[in-house]
């Protein structure tokens, strides 16, 4: 449990201070797929978990949640809308004590040979706050939770894992390198509430957008960078809660 905890970790490239304010216990548990659940190269699988505040301490809408898969303590890459994601948040939710968060995600899976017969499979949660009020969960050991399940012996497929998302997602970010504008792209599977976040590297958000609904189908988002200085920044697309992040390269 600890080595998927501390995979998840440096993927996330992720730190917490010395000086944490506050504490949170956040549960993660695997409800799909289940223990000897077996999977096949081109099936859609149902990744499926609960997240509940097993602590004392409100997990507040300042806090993302971010998460993970793993395959034998190994993160899986995404793809998603031509981008390579290992990692997903959820923000803008409060998890009171004895609260619960659903998380249900739809894949289609391509699987090497090299992974065929019986492995781990896991989710790894992560919850933080990068503000002045920060947070730590205190209770890692309940942070993952693995099934066994069985890959096809016969995969249709040679190299590596995999794996479509089949929901919302961003499909294109550009220009990148920005200037004075960056649009972004998404393929919406039904209408949605979409805001947009963007921070510098040490965690300070310099561009947010309010929440808007778009229909089903393409959209494209415009932001105006003008008054953003030059640099590498990460962007969030708040997809009805849940998170696509990414790079963004401003040099006007």
């Amino acid at each position: 449990m600890k080595k998927i905890y501390t995979i998840l970790s440096a993927v996330l490239c992720l730190s917490v201070g010395a000086k944490a304010q506050r504490t949170v216990d956040l549960q993660a548990t695997l409800t799909a797929p289940v223990n000897n659940t077996t999977f096949n190269s081109g099936q859609t699988v149902a990744f499926n978990a609960v997240i509940k505040n097993v602590g004392t301490t409100t997990f507040q809408t300042n806090d993302t949640l971010y998460y993970g898969y793993l395959i034998d303590g190994t993160q899986i890459t995404f793809n998603i809308g031509g981008q390579s994601v290992t990692t997903f948040g959820i923000v803008n939710r409060t998890l009171a004590p004895n609260d619960t968060i659903q998380i249900n995600k739809s894949f289609s899976l391509t699987i090497p040979a090299t992974l065929a017969g019986k492995r781990q499979f896991c989710i790894a949660i992560r919850p933080l706050n990068r503000g002045i009020d920060s947070m730590i969960d205190n209770n890692i050991a309940n942070n993952a939770s693995c099934d066994s399940v069985l890959f096809d012996s016969n995969p249709l497929a040679v190299g590596e894992l995999e794996a479509t998302l089949v929901e919302n997602a961003v499909t294109k970010v550009y220009p990148n390198p920005a200037q004075s504008y960056a649009n972004i792209d998404m393929d919406l599977s039904v209408n949605t509430a979409v805001s947009v976040r963007i921070f510098d590297i040490t965690g300070r958000m310099v561009i947010q957008t309010n929440e808007k609904t778009y229909g089903k189908g393409k959209q494209t988002i415009s932001l105006n960078t003008m008054n953003v200085q030059n640099g590498l920044y990460i962007y969030q697309v708040v997809m009805d809660g849940q998170v696509s992040a990414g790079k963004l390269l401003i040099n006007k």
